[in-house]
């Protein structure tokens, strides 16, 4: 629940905030269900408006080592967007709390405070590392990583999400996921994100 980050974030903690879930929680946690014969298998809840980019591929990476055991793993989310979306892909079948629960926010987003009172130089030869995102060429070159890095987001949750009978690519997830909206339960399922609303009947999900 809350904003994933790799770490416990001491500032949100200063700020009574508490912070969010973290992605080496939930490694850690998959790692000792995994361990534990007294454990068959293991449901998520998830409650998150998503969260950094740092750490969820990780975090992936541990949802597909605790699959591999052969021990079961079903998501039941009220609000799975972004990071965590990608996560309760990845994990199982999705079933959504309730018809107003929340799903999609698919892509990758970056903010800038610009000052004119700060001035950054870079050397020569590394004039991206950088950017100056007040012109068009700096703007380029940051959307450009965010491209990327999306690429790979929409791969993990088309793995995710394809099965015996479909498979979902990255572009079926970039095209036909929302473009970047967040979804209510029933449009969701209705696009194959999840599959299923809790107190609903079973509903088809149409192929991407």
């Amino acid at each position: 629940e809350g904003v994933l980050t790799k770490r416990p974030s001491l500032f949100a903690m200063q700020f009574g905030g508490g912070g969010g879930s973290t992605y080496t929680g939930l490694a850690s946690q998959l790692a000792q269900a995994a361990n534990d014969p007294a454990i068959d298998g293991v449901l998520m809840h998830v409650d998150s408006p998503g969260g950094h980019v740092d750490g969820m591929f990780d975090a992936l990476a541990a949802i597909d080592a605790f699959k591999a055991t052969g021990k079961s793993i079903t998501v039941r989310a009220s609000n799975a967007q972004s990071a965590a979306y990608a996560l309760a892909s990845r994990a199982g079948p999705i079933e959504a709390t309730n018809p107003a629960a929340t799903f999609g926010s698919i892509g990758a987003a970056a903010s800038f405070v610009l000052s004119d009172d700060v001035v950054t130089l870079t050397n020569t030869d590394s004039p991206e590392k950088r950017p100056d995102v007040k012109t068009d060429e700096g703007r380029a070159s940051v959307v450009k990583y965010l491209d990327g890095v999306t690429r790979l987001f929409a791969q993990a949750v088309g793995e995710g999400r394809s099965n015996e009978t479909q498979t979902i690519t990255a572009d079926d997830v970039l095209q036909k996921y929302g473009r970047g909206a967040t979804l209510l339960a029933g449009e969701a399922q209705s696009l194959g994100m999840i599959d299923s609303i809790a107190g609903a009947p079973p509903k088809r999900s149409k192929a991407p």
